[in-house]
């Protein structure tokens, strides 16, 4: 995170007035001797050797006689014509070289995929798409990406390039005030390397330093915060003392020497200025102490800006893409990856009318490539890599999101996001909408009174609710007190044209031994988890084969999803000789192909809201056999469209699915009830609709829209 030079200097001045700044090294040393620190002790850090270290920086730490140490990325130190690889993007990205050719051997999918994106911002520079070009060349093998920073440097080796890095006569000049640590010679991402080349970064980088400044190098700082023991083990064979991270944490005296947190120097601020009582809070560790990790004033705080190096200019962002006429909705979920819940968030921005609302999406923990199912680039995902259980500096780490984003809406879903509703109200987000998708394993009935009492502790913060079920809209009212004229009754939907029935099984999608035309194959969509206990089908399946006549040369198992329960259903499985019957790929992005194969479709689940699997094996044209919980009797008309059965009983499930073993004409009937059922209840365009009408009736309250009136102009 950039900071203008007016800040670091109101950083300084309000660490000289209110913190004890001593050097990284003095910080270490103290852990080692087991010495608690002093309230308000702290070390700043710079990583990569900027120049403006040198030029910006360095003459303010002199003047205020502040100390700091700077990790160098060695390869890049003294060499005009040499960029961090992030750099040497960017220029390529600014300067218009796109149109630049490179041998056709070098393009990679993923050096396409990048430069597909590169194309895209001289129409349209966000910093979605900006973020992805990161992300790929991040994540590119080191080679390659070398290959294209040669390309770069070599096209532009004719033209005037500013400098950007440090040179040797600078550090040495500065290692005065400043400790040089390690920053390696590359800046590679370190777990991604074998053993020699990890030591060759290290190791190289250490002796470059020590032989330019005649002084130890004892620390290193991970590249992009990124190791793994093995980096660990290396490093320290290496004499390698300590080493720094990017997780945002204090220290204290009983630290991990090879895991030191630091904290942004950007998150110091509020509205580009220092508050004192922000800076002590933030600085206090106040939500270590919180969460009985130690006391709050026997910690150090290391600060470090990010990016590195000192702006003249205001990196604030206008908003997340698009016009900042229309209004922003941010979406909070715990993790974007594949779901039913965040299958329905994907359709849901997809589908509403993109000249209507902005869109922004929060992970409390993180994304996956599930994201990249978002059609609109101008959607921004941010993941905020919250830690299990209590983890109060995230919410920190959203307000200040929420005050730069200024949304409109902030839309939280489940109890999982709830308490990201009291930082948008502190925030001053106008409109909080709460959607309950389903219950948490922990709480099955919805009896679990801790979960009622935090609802009902959140209940006036919230402007609405949404209920994707009319359980859940009767738990909402009876147990957490929410009058009815607050809450939305507002079903998933799913998209009948992506989801459909085939006069032909494309059965290419399975594999050997299952596509034999006589073979009935039960199957299943769902994550491997103990809320949608796939143990219980995998033994209702057991039962059916030993049960069935001719089991073995009729029945077929497929179920989709990946989880921490897959390896023990395959286990049980292969336990009972039926492993070669049944077919686990894991997680699969041909769905609704897959689905078309299958002849009866099962969840198993304790717990549901309003499923997507359901729903979308349904429009699929398949009869549905599921537990009786949560919103599954709302979608599944029991003896016309499906068959329920208690949770936890398999033998209830096997002997459901067996009725429709045994009657063809029975399979045929209640699936294409299913698909009528779809197409005239759950369908995507009826749910957008609501959504739509729900978001304008509160931005825009009293004025009557339609998607159509509201996408034609």
């Amino acid at each position: 995170m950039m900071i203008t030079e007016g800040q670091f200097e109101s950083l300084l001045e309000a660490i000289r007035r209110y913190c004890c700044p001593i050097p990284l090294v003095d910080a270490v040393q103290r852990i080692k001797d087991g010495h608690k620190f002093k309230p308000g002790t702290v070390a700043i850090t710079f990583d990569d050797g900027y120049y403006d270290v040198y030029q910006r920086a360095y003459p303010l730490l002199r003047s205020y006689d502040i100390p700091a140490t700077l990790f160098v990325t060695t390869g890049v130190i003294d060499n005009p014509q040499h960029y961090l690889w992030w750099d040497e993007v960017d220029y390529f990205c600014r300067t218009g070289m796109v149109g630049s050719t490179m041998p056709s051997e070098a393009y990679s999918e993923d050096l396409k995929r990048a430069l597909d994106y590169i194309s895209q911002l001289s129409e349209n520079r966000t910093g979605h798409i900006e973020a992805q070009i990161r992300h790929i060349f991040g994540q590119m093998p080191v080679a390659e990406r070398d290959s294209f920073v040669e390309f770069v440097r070599g096209t532009a080796s004719g033209l005037r390039r500013e400098p950007l890095m440090l040179t040797w006569d600078n550090i040495r000049e500065m290692s005065d005030l400043l400790e040089i640590a390690n920053h390696t010679v590359s800046h590679p991402l370190l777990s991604t390397l074998d053993s020699s080349e990890i030591r060759q970064e290290i190791e190289n980088a250490k002796e470059k330093i020590e032989k330019e400044t005649a002084r130890p190098c004892t620390g290193l700082a991970y590249p992009s915060g990124d190791y793994s023991n093995n980096v660990i083990s290396i490093a320290e064979s290496l004499g390698v003392e300590y080493a720094v991270t990017t997780q945002f944490s204090n220290n204290s005296h009983t630290s991990d020497l090879m895991y030191l947190g630091r904290k942004d120097a950007g998150y110091l601020f509020l509205d580009n200025k220092i508050s004192p009582a922000y800076f002590n809070v933030v600085l206090s560790g106040v939500a270590d102490w919180l969460r009985g990790r130690g006391k709050a004033e026997h910690r150090v705080s290391q600060l470090y800006p990010i990016k590195n190096h000192l702006s003249g200019a205001s990196n604030e962002r206008t908003g997340a893409g698009g016009s900042s006429a229309l209004p922003l909705i941010v979406h909070v979920v715990h993790h974007l990856t594949v779901g039913g819940l965040e299958n329905g968030l994907v359709n849901l921005v997809n589908r509403l009318p993109q000249n209507g609302y902005r869109h922004a999406i929060v992970c409390l923990t993180d994304y996956s490539d599930f994201k990249e199912r978002i059609r609109n680039p101008d959607v921004e995902v941010y993941a905020l890599y919250k830690r299990p259980g209590k983890d109060l500096k995230v919410y920190l780490t959203l307000w200040r999101l929420f005050r730069r984003l200024k949304p409109d809406v902030v839309h939280t879903r489940n109890i999982a996001t709830l308490e990201a509703q009291l930082p948008a109200l502190l925030a001053g987000v106008p409109h909080r909408v709460h959607g309950e998708h389903g219950r948490d394993s922990r709480d099955v009935d919805g009896r679990n009174a801790k979960y009622q009492l935090l609802r009902k502790l959140f209940r006036p913060v919230i402007t609405h609710y949404i209920a994707l079920s009319l359980d859940l809209r009767e738990y909402l009212q009876a147990q957490v007190g929410v009058s009815g004229d607050k809450i939305s009754y507002i079903c998933n939907g799913v998209d009948t044209e992506g989801f459909k029935p085939v006069e032909k099984k494309p059965k290419m999608f399975l594999p050997d031994g299952f596509t034999h035309d006589d073979l009935i194959i039960i199957g299943t969509v769902g994550r491997m988890e103990p809320e949608k206990d796939p143990i219980t089908l995998a033994t209702a399946f057991i039962q059916l084969m030993k049960e069935y006549p001719n089991a073995r040369q009729i029945l077929r198992l497929v179920m989709i999803g990946d989880g921490v329960l897959l390896e023990q259903v395959k286990t049980l499985l292969a336990q009972a000789g039926v492993a070669e019957m049944a077919w686990l790929p894991g997680e699969r992005d041909d769905v609704s192909r897959l689905l078309q194969t299958m002849d009866v479709f099962v969840l198993s689940s304790l717990i549901e809201g309003i499923s997507n699997t359901i729903l979308e094996a349904m429009a699929s044209g398949l009869p549905v056999v599921a537990t009786h919980v949560g919103g599954n009797s709302e979608i599944v008309d029991k003896d016309v469209t499906g068959l329920l059965v208690p949770r936890r009983d398999p033998a209830r499930l096997a002997a459901a699915i067996r009725q429709y073993l045994e009657d063809a004409e029975m399979r045929r009937r209640h699936g294409a009830l299913a698909r009528r059922r779809i197409e005239e209840e759950f369908n995507i365009d009826k749910m957008v609709q609501q959504y739509h009408d729900l978001y304008d009736g509160l931005l825009y309250p009293g004025r009557k829209t339609t998607l159509l009136s509201r996408s034609s102009h």
